[in-house]
């Protein structure tokens, strides 16, 4: 069984996801700048980078931002288990 975060838990569970698609795209995000970003901090981004980063800009359209970063947490070591879990995800952002 999947662990899922209670919408409940989160900070911004009373926002919907129209609100949530909205900021999101306020912010302009693109994968260049992102990896832009990350080069200056050192990171060349690859697929499992991306495959992380998708996935937490889904769950926040999803679920908003969680109440308490453990809970999230453990649902990406679960979700990322099948590449090693909290240990693979350490490695990708030391």
């Amino acid at each position: 069984m999947q662990y899922k975060i209670n919408a409940q838990e989160s900070e911004t569970f009373r926002l919907d996801i129209d609100e949530r698609r909205t900021e999101m795209d306020n912010q302009k995000w693109s994968r260049e700048k992102s990896q832009q970003m990350a080069k200056s901090g050192g990171i060349a981004l690859n697929d499992g980078h991306w495959a992380v980063i998708n996935y937490l800009r889904s769950h926040y359209l999803q679920q908003g931002m969680p109440k308490y970063a453990r809970s999230l947490s453990r649902e990406l070591g679960k979700e990322f288990a099948g590449e090693g879990g909290s240990k693979y995800l350490r490695n990708l952002f030391p």
